[in-house]
């Protein structure tokens, strides 16, 4: 009897869990929960706010959070696709944190 009841509890932490997981993260209309898919009107036109000088919060003010990071003594990159480098991202100097570059996505 008691080896039932820990198999049950078990499984109700298990299915928790999961539940737990599936409401981490944005979700859009299409109900799939992806890190790259942006809302398209802010994000096109927040690439169209991007300056020279701008700091962290400016850039998450328009564009939300950054798929993914890099930092060196120099730069300090902000991607915004699984591209990496390859794709859009913005670039700012370590040192001030102002962005000195970036690249939009590209027009499809």
């Amino acid at each position: 009897m008691r080896r039932g009841m820990t198999g049950i509890c078990g499984l109700c932490i298990v299915a928790s869990l999961i539940g737990a997981c599936q409401q981490v993260g944005p979700r859009y209309d299409d109900g799939v929960q992806t890190k790259t898919k942006r809302p398209e009107p802010k994000y096109t036109i927040g690439w169209q706010q991007i300056k020279n000088g701008m700091d962290p919060a400016e850039v998450l003010s328009v564009l939300d959070e950054p798929v993914d990071i890099k930092v060196t003594q120099v730069s300090t990159y902000w991607y915004y696709s699984e591209r990496g480098s390859n794709g859009p991202y913005v670039g700012f100097d370590t040192r001030s944190m102002k962005v000195d570059r970036w690249r939009p996505p590209a027009s499809d």
